[in-house]
């Protein structure tokens, strides 16, 4: 059975250790075990656990230093760290995550307080180095990932006034920008207007639940990634479990106190920065990966892609229109031969420019291979395809390329159309490409239909 997460327990208590890896074990997480800090380090680097749950009292290094070692090296900078602690006090929680720890929680540690926070974190873990290892990325250290206060919109929920008055007193004092709303009719409202970039919301509003409003945001695409701090009461753990198992990133207690506040604040911050940084990255590299690169047109991948995806979509459809172009330059060979490939390459740029032009939004202009591109019609019958076809050869025929015999570059096309018989995308290909060697064959610069 596969493991939901790896979790390193750090603790100088043997028995401490144990009691947590039987929480985590039963609920099938794989767990490793330090009982010190330096072999705490040691691990993390060796093994690169979605979580780390750190003693804060350990006689070689403390969980604090702990923290700041993995937090400072690059290897280990990403991996979630989650304090446990018998030190009461605010003091001690916001220490903690202003040195970059995700959470801090108190022995003897509850049950589901544990696991709804190691569930939360390891999931967004296990994300990030999934990604990263799919798609070898080399990410922004999260210890530069650095907030101005100024730049970061607050939205603060809260009905109760005193204590709202408390919260925006403590966070405009840092320098955040904060919107108070008292209702969610107001707060839909502000959301949408401002988008701001983290939301304080009250668990329980004058006449309205907190977390369903919660609910709706994690299910919202446009809001899902915005960062939720919910606010409740500190001796009501199953409002605090309940907000982090329904999205919350984090849970304050409305007794407030001001270090605390700015220390969650920017621990929340920090994290969305980092998720939005690694959803960036994966983005470009996903686009690079589909992306020719002399050309900039799609590639070969995608256009496969995208074409199985018409065909399957075609056919569900009762075969409904849809065509495809597949273009070759005239006479590509001799433009290498005699002027070089770097004229060659500089055709082949001019001609996917003019192909990506003539071309409409709806359209999939792809570089099938070599000198040859495709362009898939979607919701196009032969008559018109034919025209869009023609359309194509006559904006390159009349284009001028400097470097080349009179400045002149032709192409020719070959068009096909889904038949009920295609069972292949293949089969599709092949009709175009068939095509196009009829337009080769015919003389050059001109367009085919398959029969």
């Amino acid at each position: 059975m596969t493991a939901r997460g790896h979790v390193l327990i750090v603790d100088d208590d043997p028995n401490d250790v144990k009691l947590l890896a039987a929480i985590l074990v039963k609920e099938r997480y794989a767990i490793s075990q330090a009982y010190s800090g330096l072999d705490a380090i040691r691990l993390a680097s060796e093994e690169a656990p979605d979580v780390i749950l750190l003693d804060v009292m350990m006689p070689d290094i403390d969980g604090f230093d702990v923290t700041r070692a993995l937090k400072s090296d690059v290897e280990t900078d990403h991996i979630p760290i989650v304090l446990v602690t018998s030190m009461d006090g605010v003091d001690c929680r916001a220490k903690g995550l202003e040195l970059g720890a995700d959470d801090v929680i108190s022995k003897p540690v509850q049950r589901s307080d544990l696991l709804a926070r190691v569930l939360s974190l390891a999931t967004v873990s296990k994300l990030h180095k999934e990604i990263q290892q799919q798609h070898d990325l080399s990410l922004i250290p999260f210890s530069q990932l650095h907030h101005q206060p100024y730049d970061k919109t607050v939205l603060l929920v809260e009905s109760d006034k005193e204590l709202a008055r408390q919260l925006q007193h403590g966070l405009t004092g840092a320098g955040y920008r904060v919107l108070v709303v008292a209702a969610i009719e107001q707060a839909e409202v502000s959301i949408r207007v401002t988008a701001p970039d983290l939301i304080m919301l009250d668990a329980e509003l004058s006449g309205a639940d907190g977390l369903v409003f919660l609910d709706e945001l994690k299910s919202d695409l446009t809001f899902q990634n915005t960062p939720v701090i919910v606010i409740g009461s500190s001796v009501d753990l199953k409002s605090k479990v309940d907000a982090i198992e329904r999205g919350g990133d984090d849970f304050l207690a409305n007794t407030v106190d001001t270090v605390e506040l700015l220390a969650r604040v920017k621990a929340c911050l920090r994290r969305s920065e980092a998720y939005f940084h690694l959803e960036k990255e994966f983005k470009r590299v996903k686009n690079e990966a589909l992306t020719d690169s002399l050309t900039q047109l799609r590639n070969r991948l995608y256009f496969d892609t995208e074409l199985q995806h018409h065909f399957e979509l075609s056919a569900r459809h009762r075969h409904a229109d849809f065509c495809l172009a597949m273009i070759d330059i005239d006479n590509f060979k001799q433009f290498n031969d005699d002027y070089g490939h770097l004229v060659g390459d500089a055709v082949l740029r001019l001609v996917a420019h003019i192909l990506r032009q003539a071309a409409r939004a709806s359209d999939t202009v792809a570089r099938f291979g070599g000198e040859e591109f495709c362009i898939i019609l979607p919701n196009t019958d032969l008559v018109d395809a034919a025209v869009f076809a023609e359309r194509f050869r006559a904006a390159v025929e009349i284009q001028t390329f400097q470097g080349v015999d009179n400045n002149r570059v032709t192409i020719s096309v070959g068009l096909a159309c889904t038949l009920e018989n295609d069972n292949r995308p293949e089969d599709f290909v092949s009709r175009a490409d068939a095509a196009l060697y009829r337009a080769k064959v015919g003389g050059k610069n001109r367009v085919s239909n398959a029969h």
